[in-house]
């Protein structure tokens, strides 16, 4: 197995990882030069230690290739689309050429959609940018979330406060309406 990142990114920056299974480095190498820049770029050739990899690198997006040597990327999408650490991970099968029977098997395997080749880098980065923006809207949603959850806990704070403190202002409000009562009956 290769792994490999084309870019130092810190995890702290939050960025996109994507992974690249392919037994042709030459793939391997062209679709990372496409997806330059969109995050951290993982590389392998499959095998038995692609699943800790993926345990471990958590990837937000797979570019699997349907004609690997090994193990066909039909059934290895199928396979990973049971396991539960990878159910979620979009998967993106990457074809000799357009077939619709190959597109076609993909989607049946699980995989999200479809790549061809010749790859045209415009279509694949906007394939991958489209599986990554919903993870992007989930995060900042998530933040959100966190900031009302926070307002309104602040909220709920001050109620309770002014709730404690309001009794207490009548009584004093009531003592001054019976005194200005009864400075009124003597005058």
């Amino acid at each position: 197995m290769i792994l490999m990142s084309t870019h130092s990114f810190s995890a702290a920056q939050n960025q996109p990882r994507v992974l690249i299974v392919d037994g042709d480095s030459e793939t391997n190498q062209q679709l990372g030069t496409i997806l330059a820049g969109i995050g951290e770029i993982y590389y392998s050739t499959g095998g038995q230690e692609l699943l800790p990899l993926i345990r471990e690198k958590t990837p937000d997006v797979m570019l699997l290739n349907a004609g690997m040597l090994n193990t066909g990327g039909f059934d290895l999408c199928a396979s990973l689309r049971k396991d539960e650490a990878c159910s979620g991970i979009p998967i993106i099968l990457v074809l000799d050429g357009p077939d619709t029977d190959s597109e076609t098997r993909s989607l049946k395997a699980g995989a999200v959609d479809v790549i061809t080749k010749p790859l045209n880098p415009l279509m694949v980065q906007a394939r991958v940018k489209a599986y990554l923006c919903p993870k992007s809207r989930n995060d900042a949603c998530e933040g959100r979330m966190i900031n009302i959850y926070r307002a309104l806990s602040a909220i709920h704070e001050a109620i309770w406060i002014l709730i404690r403190i309001i009794p207490a202002g009548l009584q004093d409000h009531r003592r001054v309406w019976r005194h200005a009562a009864c400075m009124g009956r003597r005058s």
